[in-house]
């Protein structure tokens, strides 16, 4: 099976969402940093001895918005991308979604704005901090490899004072496994201090898998398209904002 790399942020700059859909239960935050998601042929399996059938993947079309935190805002998502929140609960403050065939994911997250960080900074800092829920803060398990601004002109999120992208790797391991997978990281952030909020965009992207690791590396094989950074940058480019009322 392969798993999708999704990090659970368990710390004080989470913040609740009153306007979360109502057909999803208040989350819980799980006991592990990382959540393990089965592909695409795992969630048509018994789910808690329920069936769930191939329609109930929320399966987004290629670039077309798809609404996100109860449509307050949206984005267009890359192909096969399924809705985790459609086979377990996720924190409140968090969108997530993995590749149908690989172990990517992509995780969409509202955080607390850290005033005291410089704009040019906050990028890093945010990596750094997934870094540390990763248990990937010793020397050698993480690198950041470049760090860009976005030009606002070229950005849907209008109301973001700024924009910066990083992309960075991390060695993680899952739950208590010693074995560590290197995994790369893309990361978006856009800074709303007018809302007290950083809105991160997220893109995990195993790059090698350890033999003693839980998971197994993804079947990319024919007809297997994995999520590239291109896919990533439209994301970013289109997060729009439209009920600023998700901020409280």
């Amino acid at each position: 099976m392969h798993y999708a790399y999704i990090v659970q942020r368990r710390n004080n700059r989470e913040k609740a969402l009153s306007n979360r859909k109502q057909a999803e239960p208040p989350s819980k935050l799980a006991q592990s940093n990382v959540i393990q998601v089965n592909n695409i042929q795992d969630f048509t399996k018994k789910v808690s001895g329920v069936k769930v059938s191939r329609r109930h993947v929320d399966m987004q079309r290629v670039n077309e918005p798809h609404p996100l935190f109860g449509g307050a805002l949206s984005a267009v998502l890359p192909h096969s991308a399924a809705d985790v929140s459609k086979l377990r609960e996720i924190p409140d403050n968090q969108e997530a979604f993995v590749h149908a065939r690989t172990d990517q994911s992509l995780i969409v997250e509202l955080v607390e704005y850290q005033a005291h960080v410089a704009d040019q900074d906050a990028a890093r800092y945010h990596f750094e901090d997934i870094a540390g829920n990763n248990a990937a803060s010793q020397p050698g398990a993480q690198e950041v490899t470049g760090v860009v601004a976005l030009h606002k002109s070229s950005l849907s999120l209008s109301a973001c004072s700024c924009a910066w992208a990083l992309t960075g790797t991390q060695c993680v391991s899952k739950f208590n496994e010693t074995a560590r997978n290197r995994v790369r990281l893309h990361l978006g952030v856009f800074r709303l201090p007018q809302f007290g909020t950083d809105v991160l965009v997220t893109f995990n992207d195993p790059q090698s898998i350890c033999p003693d690791s839980s998971s197994s590396p993804a079947a990319v094989g024919a007809g297997v398209e994995p999520w590239t950074a291109e896919d990533f940058q439209q994301l970013l480019q289109s997060l729009t904002l439209h009920n600023p009322g998700l901020f409280g």
